[in-house]
């Protein structure tokens, strides 16, 4: 049976929006509440994959 994380995990999303030569960009950055880890990414697509691999490598961890 898998374990819920023994610590909840918690960032502050933000969210910003630039051209990039005319074409409209998202960017997004994830810090923790205490801006120890910052993490930063250009488009909705490398903040999902990091969030999959993040949970993924998680919930594989080996139980006690």
């Amino acid at each position: 049976m898998r374990h819920p994380p023994e610590r909840p995990y918690a960032y502050l999303l933000r969210l910003r929006w630039l051209e990039n030569g005319g074409q409209p960009v998202w960017y997004f950055t994830l810090e923790s509440p205490d801006g120890s880890t910052r993490h930063e990414f250009r488009g909705l697509q490398a903040l999902t994959n990091f969030l999959a691999l993040h949970t993924r490598s998680l919930e594989n961890r080996p139980e006690k």
